[in-house]
């Protein structure tokens, strides 16, 4: 499927639904190409939920499926992600390793248990090099009561100048 002629671009990673259900409904607010980070290693479980994290709290990387898309087509990529031990999991760092030379500009959507965590985004700055555009943080809470419409509103107004 060719991406609409769009300068936003939405990738996001979700393992529980709560980033897919944020990130569904801004690209439906900002009417733009949204895909999916595909983690080819099988995360669910109680045993993974520890893996998860220690592989988050020391930066590893893992296979992820191929992009449908190409980064390039985008001015702002939007990147929704967990945080997990206060880290980027290690599908959405592989992403952003990969494509760090094709993102121009950026903006990030996290989703989070209890505090959004300065060393995701920090994660961010040094593989990118630059601060991100515009950050938006929906708690677990917030997702699941789907009461992050006015952090999104805020988020597409902090964004709006790139869009």
């Amino acid at each position: 499927m060719e991406p609409p002629k769009s300068k936003v671009g939405i990738y996001y990673y979700s393992l529980s639904g709560r980033t897919k259900e944020v990130c569904v409904e801004l690209s439906r607010l900002l009417n733009c190409y949204i895909e999916e980070i595909i983690d080819l290693r099988e995360r669910r479980g109680f045993l993974q939920f520890f893996r998860n994290g220690f592989e988050a709290l020391f930066n590893k990387e893992t296979q992820i499926a191929p992009l449908k898309s190409s980064i390039r087509d985008f001015d702002v990529v939007i990147v929704g992600t967990p945080i997990w031990a206060g880290k980027i999991p290690p599908a959405v760092r592989t992403f952003v390793n990969q494509n760090a030379s094709d993102i121009r500009k950026y903006a990030l959507v996290f989703t989070y248990g209890f505090e959004l965590a300065k060393r995701a985004v920090s994660a961010f700055e040094k593989i990118l090099g630059a601060p991100p555009a515009g950050i938006a943080g929906c708690t677990t809470r917030e997702v699941d009561e789907e009461n992050f419409s006015n952090e999104l509103q805020n988020f597409i107004k902090m964004i709006s100048i790139y869009i």
